[in-house]
């Protein structure tokens, strides 16, 4: 990876899945990167994760990434799908096994909701307001007011 158009970046957002209660594979062989590492160090992540459910681990787990490579988590968004659990491992393996995402008679549409990657531009807002008013050791707890994690507040 090659970082010389962005190397004066204050904020880094990265974006990865949780599988199986854990960083996906590529997400922790990017967080083990040395030229990654290196570039973090010193900077803002904000870490967006989608997911099926389960992504404690997965944040507990990033969490470290960033603290060993001496960067700083300011803030974590939660993308999961809302269906209970079995009816969501069923749209995500009819989803993976015959590229139906969509809806049919017996099962919703597969993945995070429309509703909510459209909501995410709110999202956006808060960080660009929490850095112009450099208020970035609040950014977790307004993004949080908006629904960053469970999506309960976000906007319609």
């Amino acid at each position: 990876m090659e970082f010389s158009d962005i190397e004066d970046a204050e904020l880094v957002i990265i974006a990865g899945q949780s599988w199986f209660l854990s960083p996906s594979i590529p997400l922790q062989s990017f967080f083990l990167d040395g030229r990654v590492r290196s570039y973090l160090h010193n900077r803002d992540v904000i870490f967006v994760n989608a997911c099926r459910n389960m992504w404690l681990m997965t944040a507990r787990q990033i969490k470290s990434y960033t603290r060993e490579i001496g960067a700083r988590l300011v803030g974590h968004i939660v993308f999961q799908d809302n269906h209970k659990n079995l009816i969501s491992a069923l749209t995500i393996v009819r989803w993976l096994m015959f590229n139906e995402k969509g809806s049919n008679f017996l099962l919703p549409e597969a993945g995070v909701s429309k509703k909510d990657i459209d909501s995410a531009r709110c999202f956006g807002n808060v960080i660009s307001d929490a850095y112009a008013n450099n208020t970035v050791d609040n950014l977790q707890e307004e993004l949080l007011k908006k629904g960053a994690i469970g999506g309960g507040n976000r906007p319609s």
